[in-house]
C-alpha cells in the first residue's frame, strides 16, 4: 500500500473495498523503488490514479448485494475509454467544419469532416445501447459512494484528515521551465476549503481562486480511523514496512511497473487529430511520421499507446490519401 492515496481512491476503499495500489517506479537499476503515482518526474500524465479498467468487477456486486445485469460487463468492456457521453457534442462539432476534401488513389473523393461525422454517428449508433446498459447498472453504486462520502467527510471538515494537492498554475509555471521538483510540490488544503458538495471524483479542488489537482490524503490517515470508516467486520490486515504500508487486500504491484494503459483507443479523437493537421496543411512530410506523430498525440492527450500497426489498419484510408502521391 501506499503512503498516500488519491480522494477518489480513498472512497473507492471505503465504498467498494479496493485497497489503493503501491505503484513501483525506478529512474534505473541502482536506484531505489518509489511509488509513481506522485512522483514529480511523472507528471501530469499521474494527476489521475492509475486505471486498468473502469467498471465494477462481479466481487463488488455480491458483496454489496447489488443484482448482477449480466450484459452489463461486456458492455463496459465495449464503452470503456470511448468517451461516449461527448460523441454527440463533437459529431456537432465535425458538422460546423468548412469541408476539406481529399483524393484516394483510387479516385474516391471524400471531405475529411464529413467522414468523421460518419464514423462517429457510426460509433454512437453502436455503442449507445451498451452505454444505457452501463450507466443503468452503476447508478446502483451511487447510494453506496455517498455513504463513503458522507463517512470520510467529516473527518476532513473538522481537520483530522488533511487533503494535499498542487497547485496548478505554479506546475505549470515552473515545469515550463524544467523545474518539475519544484513544480511537483503538494501543498495542504485548508480544511474550509472542502464541502460536502465537493466533486470527490474529479480528485481536484479550488482554493482562494487557485485550482489544486492530484488531491491527496495519507492512507495512514485513513487507518487511523478504519472503525469509522470502513464496514464492520471487513478485515483490514495492515502492516507497516519503512515508509510503506502493506496489506493482503491491495493488488499486486510488479516492480517498474507503470500506470494501466487501456486496451481500448479512441480513433475518432486520434482521426479528429489528424484531419485538423490536414485542415491546417500541417501534416508531417510522410506517412511513418505521421503515425508517429498520431502515437505522440495519443500518449500524450488521450493517455493511450496504440502500436503503429493499429494505426495504419484503423487510419488507412486518410493516410493513403494524403500520402498517395509520396
Amino acid at each position: 500500500m501506499p503512503p498516500y492515496c488519491f480522494l477518489s481512491e480513498a472512497i473507492d476503499w471505503i465504498a467498494l473495498g479496493r485497497v489503493p495500489e503501491l505503484n513501483y517506479h525506478t529512474e534505473s537499476d541502482a536506484d531505489a523503488s518509489f511509488d509513481a503515482r506522485f512522483y514529480w518526474g511523472d507528471m501530469p500524465d499521474n494527476f489521475e490514479p492509475p486505471c486498468e479498467y473502469p467498471w465494477f468487477d462481479r466481487s463488488e456486486f455480491e458483496s454489496l448485494e447489488i443484482p448482477v445485469d449480466e450484459r452489463y460487463f461486456e458492455a463496459a468492456d465495449e464503452c470503456a475509454f470511448q468517451n461516449i457521453g461527448q460523441l454527440q457534442d463533437r459529431i456537432s462539432e465535425y458538422k460546423t467544419k468548412a469541408a476539406k476534401t481529399i483524393e484516394t488513389p483510387e479516385g474516391e473523393v471524400f471531405d475529411v469532416w464529413a467522414k468523421l461525422v460518419h464514423d462517429a454517428e457510426e460509433n454512437l449508433e453502436r455503442l449507445k445501447p451498451l452505454f444505457d446498459i452501463v450507466e443503468r447498472t452503476e447508478a446502483n453504486f451511487q447510494r453506496v459512494y455517498e455513504i463513503a462520502w458522507s463517512k470520510l467527510f467529516p473527518l476532513i471538515a473538522e481537520g483530522k484528515i488533511q487533503c494535499e494537492g498542487l497547485d496548478f498554475e505554479r506546475w505549470d509555471r515552473l515545469s515550463e521551465t524544467d523545474d518539475y521538483r519544484g513544480a511537483g510540490r503538494f501543498d495542504l488544503i485548508p480544511a474550509s476549503a472542502t464541502s460536502i458538495s465537493l466533486d470527490w471524483r474529479a480528485n481536484e479542488i479550488t482554493n482562494d481562486g487557485r485550482r489544486y489537482v492530484a488531491m491527496r490524503v495519507r492512507t495512514s490517515d485513513l487507518l487511523k480511523y478504519r472503525e469509522r470508516l470502513f464496514h464492520v467486520g471487513k478485515s483490514q490486515n495492515v502492516e507497516k514496512f519503512g515508509m510503506f504500508f502493506t496489506s493482503g487486500q491491495s493488488l499486486k504491484s510488479q516492480k517498474g511497473a507503470r500506470r494501466g494503459r487501456p486496451k481500448l483507443y479512441d480513433w475518432i479523437r486520434i482521426k479528429e487529430h489528424l484531419a485538423e493537421l490536414y485542415s491546417a496543411g500541417l501534416q508531417p512530410d510522410c506517412k511513418e511520421n505521421c503515425i508517429f506523430e498520431l502515437i505522440c498525440f495519443a500518449e500524450k492527450t488521450l493517455d493511450q499507446s496504440p502500436g503503429r500497426t493499429s494505426v495504419q489498419r484503423k487510419l488507412k484510408q486518410e493516410l493513403d490519401a494524403i500520402y498517395a502521391r509520396n
